[in-house]
């Protein structure tokens, strides 16, 4: 390659990450202590204190409290709205346990097999049980995935853009549960799971915030796309070119000027999914904004969430317990 044409890809590529770098750092990416006083009395001597005549006054007699009779309790009234009450959740809940058997395989390379099913309904189980809040965090799938089900049935390139879309979710959810909650047996039977379903995580740069491989192939996808549509006809996607991207966003990425932006940089896998998803779907007009808003501030998710209302659901509902 021209040496100089190799610098204009490097000049190009160096400027698009500090576009999205720059901009990371925005929204895309009792009782009273006074106490009471303490009245005494003081006792005082009395003048017929030497009386022996005097009888000292008899305090009145204490009657003891009266047991109060607590009626019997009643049995508890089975009503039909009850039972159906009762028998909707446990539909709803084996509807959310297959829909999430569903978004499992689909982001599997291999099906997944019986005791892993198994494992990931008793978690599910075990989750439901814990709270309300659990409960609800089990059943988000049901709004959301027959929309999901329904696109992805229709178009090959929308299933990928998805899976890569729930990969990213997933793992962020679950590294997330990881730092806040302590280990159980429970919490490791899924996370094993969950290794075997997206693959170990690759680590480009350690830290916290981490920046994985992921994030930097999705940022040289971006890049190839980007200069593509800009200069039609034309391609940068090549081995050499995309190790001189990975060089660029490392460099990025170490000098980025807050956590927040580093954040930004470790999630743009889940960025680029998003975007990816609502290209497809989008009309020619939408499509040149999108181009116009990559190439200046980076992915503008209001206005792909605008035009694609079930990747907005997905985004609004998602939730793994």
């Amino acid at each position: 390659m021209h040496k100089g044409y190799k610098s204009l890809i490097i000049l190009f590529i160096g400027v698009c990450v500090s576009i999205l770098a720059s901009t990371a750092q925005a929204a895309d990416w009792g009782y009273d202590n006074e106490e009471n006083e303490k009245r005494s009395s003081l006792s005082r001597p009395s003048l017929f204190a030497r009386d022996s005549n005097i009888e000292p006054a008899k305090k009145p007699a204490i009657e003891p409290a009266k047991k109060t009779v607590l009626p019997n309790n009643k049995k508890p009234v089975i009503t039909k709205t009850k039972i159906e009450t009762y028998e909707r959740k446990i539909d709803n809940f084996l509807q959310a346990s297959s829909y999430w058997l569903e978004l499992f395989d689909l982001i599997s390379d291999n099906s997944l097999d019986v005791p892993n099913k198994q494992k990931i309904k008793q978690y599910l189980s075990n989750k439901a049980k814990q709270s309300p809040a659990s409960m609800q965090a089990v059943l988000s799938i049901n709004t959301y995935w027959p929309k999901v089900k329904d696109v992805i049935t229709k178009n090959e390139e929308q299933k990928a853009n998805y899976r890569d879309l729930f990969k990213s979710l997933l793992r962020m959810s679950n590294d997330a549960n990881k730092s806040n909650t302590s280990s159980s047996d429970g919490e490791d039977i899924i996370t094993d799971v969950i290794v075997q379903v997206l693959g170990p995580v690759r680590i480009a740069i350690a830290g916290n915030p981490a920046l994985t491989e992921d994030s930097i192939n999705s940022y040289a996808d971006m890049a190839c796309f980007l200069y593509e549509q800009k200069h039609p006809g034309k391609t940068i996607d090549a081995d050499d070119n995309r190790l001189v991207f990975a060089t660029v966003i490392r460099e990025k990425f170490q000098n980025a000027p807050s956590i927040a932006a580093k954040q930004a940089m470790a999630n743009f896998s889940l960025s680029w999914s998003k975007f990816k998803i609502a290209w497809v779907q989008a009309n020619d007009e939408t499509r040149h904004s999108m181009v116009d808003h990559l190439a200046s501030d980076g992915v503008n998710t209001a206005l792909i969430l605008k035009n694609n209302p079930v990747l907005d659901s997905v985004l609004k509902q998602w939730q793994w317990p």
